[in-house]
């Protein structure tokens, strides 16, 4: 049976992908030419990673790990109308 992420593997032990700290969330449309190395470059200075989609509607998650990052992230990605469409602040 597969183990629920909330559950405890031994002590000192956790499931990897369970969240252990608050992360600060937008939510990006990218245009249909942008590729994952464009979207790495604009996040890689900001610490900002894809944490899920693209969904059915296209949004793709991004997670930093602090509110200055994701500060920079946003007005990083206003910049790039060549790539991005749509941005929602989570």
């Amino acid at each position: 049976m597969p183990r629920l992420a909330e559950e405890r593997i031994g002590e000192g032990f956790s499931v990897a992908s369970e969240n252990t700290g608050q992360t600060f969330v937008l939510q990006v449309q990218f245009l249909p030419n942008t590729t994952l190395d464009d979207i790495a470059t604009i996040l890689l200075p900001f610490s900002g990673t894809i944490s899920d989609g693209p969904s059915a509607i296209g949004l793709v998650r991004l997670a930093f790990v602090t509110e200055d990052d994701r500060a920079q992230g946003l007005e990083a990605l206003r910049m790039r109308s060549d790539l991005v469409s749509f941005i929602a602040e989570d």
